[in-house]
């Protein structure tokens, strides 16, 4: 039997925390994210069939500037199907959009243009060129980059939302570091 559960960062079980990061090495190499330190405001999804984790993700609160309007948006990341190609992710990509929906938020992330046909077959906006004009507001401070070196592509829960972030070439500015 399949279903899903949804945790706060600050509620999130310490064997969930290990299963991540073990799953994140295994994907990519290494864990760079602290997930109890700089995730407690963030909701976690996981996927779950017999018992056995078949897929997760995050939603990270985020204020977003844009043309001196201020958007509370969702941070789409941490998108991992422990199995591929068996249905898991789109699974998970479509629960988390549910979850939005029901929140009134709008999710967005940046994804690498090898993962842009996946993430259009799951119903988001994906698009190409706009990743260079976020900036992160405090990077002087924190020591953080100010913008994404790479150019990696943009996908969005909304498609009005994406369009109007695409009717100027304006810079975008987030409240926390790229997620």
């Amino acid at each position: 039997m399949m279903h899903f559960e949804i945790f706060q960062g600050r509620k999130l079980p310490k064997s969930y925390i290990q299963r991540m990061v073990k799953q994140r090495i295994q994907e990519y190499g290494e864990n760079t994210k602290d997930f109890e330190k700089n995730e407690q405001n963030s909701f976690f999804i996981f996927l779950w069939e017999h018992d056995v984790l078949k897929a997760f993700g995050m939603l990270k609160p985020l204020r977003l500037t844009y043309l001196e309007e201020v958007y509370n948006v969702r941070g789409i990341g941490n998108i991992i199907a422990i199995e591929k190609g068996q249905g898991y992710g789109k699974l998970l990509m479509t629960e988390l959009r549910s979850y939005l929906d029901s929140q009134k938020r709008v999710g967005l992330g940046f994804c690498d243009p090898e993962n842009t046909g996946f993430y259009r077959k799951c119903g988001y906006t994906v698009v190409e060129d706009i990743s260079t004009r976020f900036r992160y507001l405090h990077a002087q401070e924190t020591g953080n980059r100010e913008r994404l070196d790479d150019a990696p592509d943009v996908l969005c829960s909304s498609p009005e939302f994406i369009d109007l972030l695409q009717s100027t070439e304006e810079p975008i500015y987030v409240s926390v570091p790229f997620w």
